[in-house]
């Protein structure tokens, strides 16, 4: 919500005041009932007062706030948070069992998160697919060297830990396909090569009976 542009917050804040709308190349106005539930990462308060936001579509919006404060403010959820991330991966990928160790859970932990769940979820899903144990260990997370939960990441880290998720979900993606994935993220082959040897990254993938193409097909 706190990126939506001027123009379109006015036409967001007569929609909710007058709970009616026209398709678009129609002239019938429609009228509706409905719940709005919205989400930001940015603080709408402080939009107002820049006057990037709306005053009068944030008292519309503000009825009931549920603030969600960032991993790295409730260290406590992280890995009961993990564990569930991991077993909804095994299973909607159909992986072999995995479990995290206690290194692995120990690293978990310590570590500051700045990317929040969308982070926690890759660093889970990567380390499902890399591990060569059913225990996950800390080395298979990958995770930056062990910090402060207050520091924040350099942006050279940060761009080393996009560079690695975005070439290893092309590999899963094409089973490995160099070439492919070199097509996908719009690179030569040897760059691909250096990316899978600077990062350890995995090139062969076994493929669940599920994901196998059907005879004749």
């Amino acid at each position: 919500m706190g990126e939506l542009p001027l123009p379109l917050q006015v036409k967001l804040l007569r929609v909710l005041q007058e709970k009616k709308f026209s398709r678009i190349g129609s002239v019938r106005e429609i009228s509706f009932n409905a719940r709005i539930v919205c989400a930001t990462n940015k603080d709408l308060k402080e939009e107002v007062l820049r006057g990037t936001f709306r005053e009068d579509l944030f008292y519309r919006l503000d009825g009931l706030s549920i603030r969600i404060p960032p991993l790295r403010d409730r260290m406590n959820d992280v890995l009961p948070m993990a564990e569930y991330l991991l077993k909804k991966i095994v299973r909607n990928g159909n992986l072999p069992e995995r479990t995290l160790g206690p290194s692995a859970g120990k690293a978990i932990q310590s570590y500051s998160w700045p990317g929040n769940v969308r982070e926690l979820h890759n660093v889970i899903y990567r380390a499902s697919i890399i591990a060569d144990k059913t225990e996950i260990r800390e080395e298979d997370l990958g995770l930056p060297l062990e910090r402060s939960v207050q520091e924040k990441p350099t942006l050279r880290e940060l761009r080393e830990i996009f560079e690695k998720e975005i070439v290893l979900e092309s590999l899963v993606r094409h089973q490995g396909n160099v070439t492919r994935v070199a097509e996908e993220l719009d690179v030569s082959k040897p760059s691909v090569y250096h990316f899978i040897k600077k990062h350890n990254l995995p090139t062969t993938f076994s493929v669940s009976p599920a994901e196998k193409p059907q005879s004749g097909s």
